[in-house]
């Protein structure tokens, strides 16, 4: 699985699929949760568990954690692009190990203005889960 890992972040096979996640009595606003795949040219959608796990214990949680929300902000530019889709809040979880090491803001930060999405405020969840708008 290891060797997935890094060929998926060296061939780009990561991808973050948009699930909308509409609870009006707990959200007033749409929320868009953000999934992590490794989509293997020939294995197809690996399981997400084992690569966390195994992302985590050897650090590259942090690169796949930045490769999927820089996605994940995309989808949300293209998203909010559409009318009456301004207020859509993305969620993204993220490991421990992220918010430890801070990248979890950093990236977000960082994707949130390649994207040009106003950021007015952000929202993290030490539960392992962050909004961003």
């Amino acid at each position: 699985m290891e060797q997935n890992i890094e060929a998926g972040l060296k061939e780009d096979w990561f991808r973050s699929l948009p699930a909308a996640d509409r609870q009006p009595q707990r959200w007033p606003h749409c929320r868009v949760q953000a999934l992590m795949r490794l989509n293997h040219p020939e294995k197809g959608i690996l399981p997400p568990a084992k690569i966390i796990g195994i992302a985590e214990e050897t650090g590259s949680i942090a690169r796949i954690g930045e490769r999927v929300l820089e996605k994940a902000i995309g989808h949300l530019a293209r998203l909010t692009r559409l009318e009456g889709t301004e207020s859509t809040y993305l969620a993204v979880n993220f490991s421990p190990l992220q918010f430890r090491r801070d990248t979890a803001a950093q990236a977000g930060g960082t994707a949130s203005e390649a994207s040009h999405i106003p950021c007015p405020h952000r929202h993290r969840d030490h539960r392992s889960c962050a909004d961003v708008r």
